[in-house]
Formats: C-alpha cells, structure tokens, sequence
C-alpha cells in the first residue's frame, strides 16, 4: 500500500490484546504480539519513509461477527463499530502514532480495564463477559 508518496503497512489487531480473557486466550495473545510488531516496526521504519500502524478495534460489523450472534450483555457495553468507521480513523492516524484504538467507547472501556480496576477484577469481568456474549456454559 502506499499512501501519500509513502509506503503504509496498517496491522488489524483487537482490544483483546490488551487485555487477559478467558476463552480468547489464544486469539488475545496474537493480537498483543500484532501491536506490539507493528509499534517496533513503526519506530524501525519511520526514517525510511514507511508508516506503519497498528488499529486496536473492538467489536466491529463484520460479517462473521455478525454471523456470531452474539447477546448483548447491557446497555453501557460499547457498541460495535461499523467497519467503514474503523477504516477511516485508521487512515486519519496513519503516519501520526503507531498504535490506537479505534472509537471512543473502546478507549473508555480500555482505560478503566487498564488503569482503574485491578488485574484481577479486569481479567475477571472479560472473562465473565465472554462467557456471557457467547453462552459458553462449564
């Protein structure tokens, strides 16, 4: 891809990769490892003229969400985000930071996953959740 006589690599990660959930364990840890590559290939590659970023969405309507089904757990959870939305955010941050996330509610929900509830109640409220959102039952 290139954008603006630059090269632009843009990496599609998730919420998930900040934070620890049950039952996305191993979908949470690739996405860490995405932003996390995408943040070190921003820093090694801006002097060459390649923007590189890493979108963080959340909930999006894509169509295998949307296939999913998933419950609605309540009313303060962060509405899905249409993916035409997530794509033009990504495109206006491009070449400005090398990581965000996409939609005010999922920077909402974010920080207080991150900074205001403890490891433990955060770890616990997505795990519980998940569990919720796709009737996973023990």
């Amino acid at each position: 891809m290139v954008l603006r006589g630059r090269g632009a690599i843009i990496l599609m990660t998730s919420l998930a990769g900040f934070q620890e959930s049950g039952f996305l364990t191993t979908y949470a840890s690739t996405k860490a490892f995405i932003r996390i590559f995408a943040e070190s290939l921003w820093y090694e590659w801006k002097e060459k003229g390649v923007d590189v970023i890493a979108c963080c969405a959340g909930a999006t309507t894509t169509p295998n969400y949307l296939r999913s089904a998933l419950v609605k757990i309540s009313f303060t959870a962060p509405r899905p985000q249409p993916r035409e939305a997530v794509v033009k955010e990504c495109l206006r941050k491009l070449g400005k930071t090398p990581s965000f996330i996409s939609g005010r509610g999922n920077r909402l929900a974010s920080f207080f996953m991150q900074y205001i509830f403890s490891r433990k109640k955060a770890i616990n409220i997505m795990g519980s959740t998940t569990r919720k959102m796709y009737r996973i039952r023990n």
